[in-house]
């Protein structure tokens, strides 16, 4: 009888080492997960060559695109300064002579160049949006004026854009 039983509880023994344990309990937690989303932009631009002129009799307008990427569901403001030349307003930019400093006029607009006129203040003559998430590409046209006399030189001038967001 005791060759039975000791068979009896090894074979058990066997068995529960070699099948699934079988729990009786269980206690349930949760795990936390989580992230915080910054709101983010970035901005970059086309440049603007009117290349080689001139006698500048006739407006010459160069499209480009700016683009900006931010946090989907951002809404954003682009600003565009005047640039540096002397006495530049939104309405009248100038690239600078490096050699005569003589003054060359252009306007930048917010799409077609008979679009609006893309300044500093905003909610006015700023480009307003709300991102994707996507990079977007936003055109402008860039003109330089008709009718200018201006020396020979290399002209340039810088214009910053900002995004508001």
């Amino acid at each position: 009888m005791m060759k039975h039983s000791l068979a009896a509880v090894l074979a058990g023994v066997a068995l529960s080492l070699s099948s699934t344990a079988a729990f009786s309990q269980q206690a349930i937690g949760n795990m936390a997960v989580g992230m915080v989303v910054a709101a983010q932009c970035t901005v970059a631009s086309d440049p603007v060559d009117f290349g080689n002129q001139a006698l500048i009799v006739n407006a010459v307008p160069i499209t480009g695109n700016l683009t900006v990427q931010c946090t989907a569901d951002s809404d954003y403001q682009i600003q565009l300064s005047v640039g540096a030349g002397t006495g530049a307003t939104v309405a009248t930019r100038f690239m600078t002579g490096a050699a005569s400093g003589d003054l060359a006029t252009y306007t930048v607009h917010q799409g077609a160049a008979t679009g609006p006129v893309w300044g500093v203040t905003l909610g006015t003559d700023t480009i307003d949006g709300t991102a994707t998430g996507d990079v977007e590409t936003l055109g402008f046209t860039a003109v330089l004026a008709a009718g200018q006399s201006v020396a020979a030189d290399t002209y340039t001038d810088t214009l910053v854009a900002t995004i508001n967001y």
